[in-house]
């Protein structure tokens, strides 16, 4: 068995000076101070680990974190204020580390469960009438929940063969909120689904001796590209897509590689992401 406990401190201090074009000099060449806010924020963050070993092969695990993000100096709500607290999160995770095969391969397989508090939901602040800021306006969402499982294999068959292989299952919704359409929905750009996997081969002998080839496959389910609003649940719903990739690689005299890489082989159309507006 193997024990870890941790403990820290964290404190910000942030002064936010908001300049405006001077009215009075058309066109402006100079600003005018508009606004100054002052925020200070501290937390102690503990933390903690237990594994049990039980031979050179096996390993379990479980863990405990906390965390604690500032919001940013630039975040502003509908009247150009930040007075957002800071976002606070805790995280739990269990899982097994294992190798097998004589050392050829080793997995990794966790389940977790993420939490996160005061996180804050960007829109445009022309959308709401009473805004008087300008630009990209922020609200906080309340609380989010990210749980799934995770599951990571490294093989070598070879001495010249390796494969990466990896599985992601996530479930992240919003779990708290102001805005009663978004309780339940899905986070932004968090796929259910997410699955990659990569095989690379080097020439061990022969006339062809430095030369490798490398291909792979990554696999993205769809996403939700949007938050329901207060006035209509309709959300932007991102396609999931396929992706292939390969790569050549050539090392001359254990000095100099070079490689080359073609991404998204056939080229296929994905939307990655999603913005705001």
């Amino acid at each position: 068995f193997k024990a870890m406990i941790g403990l820290r401190y964290a404190a910000q201090g942030q002064t936010s000076l908001t300049l405006t074009p001077n009215p009075a000099i058309v066109p402006s060449t100079t600003t005018i101070k508009q606004a100054t806010t002052k925020s200070y924020n501290q937390k102690w963050l503990p933390m903690a680990g237990l594994i049990y070993q039980p031979n050179d092969n096996l390993s379990f695990y479980a863990s405990y974190s906390s965390s604690y993000v500032p919001q940013a100096s630039s975040a502003q709500d509908i009247y150009g204020n930040n007075t957002f607290a800071p976002i606070s999160g805790r995280g739990y995770e269990v899982g097994t580390k294992d190798n097998f095969w004589d050392h050829k391969a080793n997995l990794t397989l966790a389940l977790f469960r993420i939490t996160e508090s005061n996180v804050l939901n960007k829109f445009s602040c022309a959308s709401v009438a009473a805004a008087t800021a300008t630009g990209t306006c922020y609200a906080p969402v309340g609380e989010e929940r990210s749980q799934g499982v995770e599951a990571e294999l490294n093989a070598r068959p070879l001495p010249s063969w390796q494969i990466l292989a990896g599985y992601a299952y996530t479930d992240a919704t919003v779990t708290s909120s102001d805005v009663a359409n978004q309780v339940g929905a899905r986070l932004q750009d968090v796929p259910f689904n997410d699955f990659h996997v990569w095989s690379r081969y080097d020439v061990p002998s022969g006339p062809l001796l430095g030369f490798g080839v490398g291909a792979g496959v990554t696999y993205v389910s769809g996403r939700k590209g949007t938050l329901p609003t207060a006035k209509s649940t309709t959300v932007l719903d991102l396609p999931g897509y396929t992706l292939a990739d390969l790569a050549l690689y050539y090392t001359y005299d254990d000095n100099y590689d070079v490689t080359f890489k073609i991404s998204n082989l056939f080229d296929e159309r994905y939307y990655q992401s999603a913005g705001f507006n």
